[in-house]
């Protein structure tokens, strides 16, 4: 067996003491097959959503999640009732700079008041994606239709209809691999209506999201600064796209529903703040994106953890969304470990993990390596593998551990509850010769 026979030729070598010989025998035993792999992936066990949401302390550890999307602007057949293709284009390309402007920008939640509400960094960006292999599709779309190109918050009997995914059906680009963005208008019939109220509108599922009322909502605007871009503030649209595609990644408004976040309380879902209200004062406004509000520039810890639970689980459609960013080895993308760090939730790593001496990691779910990437441990540090997987998500193999040595001191690898090792074609590297000759700590 191949493993038995690199442990022969470090004897051989005398490179192996009592303590490497024992690691080594341990990574042969817990090594598990393609096959098995499957099946522990599938089981799933971190299930804390807790455990996804990102650290200040440690914002690298959670890797930057890609969403892939693309925008549907649908007209009528006169063109008459949406952008056209030039200026679609222009306006899709930088509502999505915009919204993961704010995306890399979150604010602390207003509510609950009087708390010490934390920003945590959402580690999320939007990645407009068109067909895949063709360099000149840029994932933006232009459609006519006389039905699909409207939209109505209240009709259930028409194409149009909220939940209606005519849309989708007829025009979705990469179903299931992209979240198909449709840019609709609100009907004529209904903007003549004098209770019906064209604002910013729209839905959003795990497959596609609907954002309703962009043309008619800047139409003016664009008339006064002759169409240029750069005079025209987004802010309404980047706020409402972000809560669109907050559906799309599985947040639930907050303001009247228990959403399964205690940091998320209910409120009055108020606009925007209304001088002499006792309803609708600084007290009680919210900010967050899942909110009907002026701002929508929040994400709560728990949402953030929600999102990347949903982005990490193997079955779930927010994960079949994401560029697969972990299948290359990216250096600059490496994590430095220098204290005791647990991680108790599924990740997929894109650069070598380095657990520096006097510091310890301890995996206790899935964490997918990059191909070619490692990991090492330094003379004095230690790694753990309680009940958890590493392996490659891609099919590829990744190099495995190094343990380095200095002098009497080599670097600790542990095994407890049933951790595995998987994806290495050698599971075990000695750094005993490499390590004397760099002179490496």
């Amino acid at each position: 067996m191949k493993y038995t026979l690199f442990l022969s030729i470090l004897l051989a070598l005398g490179f192996c003491t009592q303590n490497t010989t024992k690691v080594l025998l341990n990574l042969q035993e817990h090594a598990v097959s393609n096959a098995e792999v499957e099946k522990l992936v599938s089981a799933n066990n971190c299930k804390d959503k807790e455990n996804y949401q990102t650290s200040l302390d440690y914002p690298d550890h959670t890797p930057t999640r890609y969403v892939r999307v693309n925008f549907h602007f649908i007209d009528n057949k006169a063109g008459t009732s949406n952008f056209d293709e030039a200026f679609g284009t222009k306006f899709a390309k930088k509502l999505v700079k915009e919204c993961n402007e704010r995306l890399r920008n979150n604010k602390p939640m207003k509510l609950p008041k009087n708390q010490d509400n934390v920003a945590l960094p959402i580690n999320v960006q939007y990645v407009l994606t068109g067909e895949e292999g063709n360099p000149k599709d840029d994932g933006i779309y232009f459609h006519k239709h006389d039905s699909l190109a409207y939209f109505n918050k209240n009709q259930k009997s028409r194409d149009y209809w909220l939940f209606s995914p005519a849309q989708y059906d007829n025009f979705g680009i990469r179903k299931k691999e992209v979240i198909n963005v449709f840019m609709l208008e609100h009907h004529p019939d209904s903007i003549a209506s004098k209770t019906y109220n064209p604002t910013a509108n729209g839905v959003g599922t795990s497959k596609w999201a609907k954002v309703a009322g962009a043309y008619y909502y800047y139409r003016k605007q664009f008339k006064k600064h002759n169409n240029n871009l750069d005079d025209i503030d987004l802010g309404v649209f980047v706020g409402h796209t972000n809560h669109e595609i907050g559906h799309s990644l599985g947040l639930a408004h907050t303001w009247a529903t228990n959403d399964g976040c205690d940091d998320t309380p209910k409120n009055n879902n108020c606009w925007n703040y209304v001088e002499g209200s006792s309803r609708c004062n600084w007290g009680q406004l919210s900010n967050n994106v899942m909110d009907y509000n002026a701002f929508q520039n929040a994400y709560s810890p728990c949402q953030i953890g929600k999102i990347h639970y949903n982005m990490s689980k193997r079955s779930a459609a927010q994960h079949k969304m994401l560029k697969r960013t972990w299948c290359q080895f990216d250096p600059k993308k490496s994590i430095n470990i220098k204290d005791d760090v647990v991680w108790g939730s599924m990740k997929d790593l894109e650069g070598n993990i380095t657990i520096e001496n006097g510091a310890s990691l301890t995996i206790q779910c899935m964490v997918s390596m990059a191909p070619g990437s490692k990991i090492i441990v330094k003379p004095r540090g230690k790694l753990i593998i309680d009940g958890g997987l590493l392996y490659n998500d891609c099919g590829k193999e990744w190099e495995g551990v190094e343990q380095w040595r200095k002098r009497k001191h080599l670097g600790k690898i542990e095994f407890l509850n049933d951790g595995k090792i998987a994806n290495v074609a050698n599971m075990l590297e000695d750094m005993k010769s490499k390590g004397d000759q760099r002179r490496r700590n």
